[in-house]
């Protein structure tokens, strides 16, 4: 059942083909997913949390890797630049980053929820823009750090130039890039990726095989990387 139904998560709602002679199927249709005479319930979309992961997404992204590459510890990061949490999470992260580079390597998937932040497909497209040209965290930091400022006009793609040029960014290439929305694909294809997870919202972050998602203390946040090294009493 959890390849039929492609799931990664449990818990994992599944009925039969009776359930459509129920009051419950009528409220419920919306959020269940038919194949094969059987119905899943898609939990994202019925507002129930997964408890745990039972695959991860892989760690490669369409961005550069942060931290040591050859550090066992993995941190997958589902983030959207307009968004407010996403920039909290990301400011925490970073001050514990430091404390743990040489033994993390952290990825980042592009999940802009375009529906309710106008500006993030562009966020992300200019991320990708400056990740060829090796600057993608550099550019990652400037987005959330100045979102207040391009979220105003972020739907335009001239905001992002500016902000490249503070990161050292060729601007011809970069807004070439832009322009011609070269990495969209892979945008895309991160998007599809958070959907096959059920990710309901930014950030949604793995790190090892743990997963949570939304707002996170700094404490919080090390007190799980502490026990994924295995150094918590």
């Amino acid at each position: 059942l959890m390849d039929k139904f492609s799931l990664k998560a449990i818990p994992a709602f599944i009925f039969k083909k009776e359930i459509k002679d129920s009051l419950f199927y009528e409220q419920a249709e919306q959020v269940l997913i038919e194949k094969d005479d059987l119905f899943v319930l898609n939990n994202s979309l019925a507002g129930i949390p997964y408890g745990k992961y039972l695959v991860l997404p892989d760690f490669e992204s369409s961005s550069d890797i942060l931290g040591n590459k050859d550090a066992e510890l993995e941190v997958i990061v589902f983030g959207d630049f307009q968004c407010p949490y996403s920039k909290q999470f990301d400011e925490i992260f970073r001050k514990v980053y430091e404390k743990y580079e040489d033994k993390l390597k952290v990825s980042f998937y592009q999940f802009p929820l375009s529906s309710i932040h106008p500006g993030a497909l562009n966020a992300a497209l200019a991320s990708l823009c400056a990740n060829d040209q090796g600057k993608f965290w550099e550019m990652s930091k400037i987005l959330f750090d100045k979102q207040e400022v391009w979220g105003e006009t972020g739907a335009e793609k001239e905001t992002f130039t500016p902000l490249a040029n503070t990161a050292g960014i060729n601007a011809a290439e970069f807004k070439e890039c832009l322009s011609s929305e070269k990495h969209a694909a892979d945008v895309e294809a991160d998007i599809k990726v958070a959907e096959d997870f059920a990710l309901g919202g930014t950030p949604a972050i793995f790190i090892g095989d743990r997963f949570f998602g939304g707002s996170v203390t700094e404490e919080g946040l090390t007190q799980i990387i502490e026990e994924e090294l295995g150094n918590s009493n």
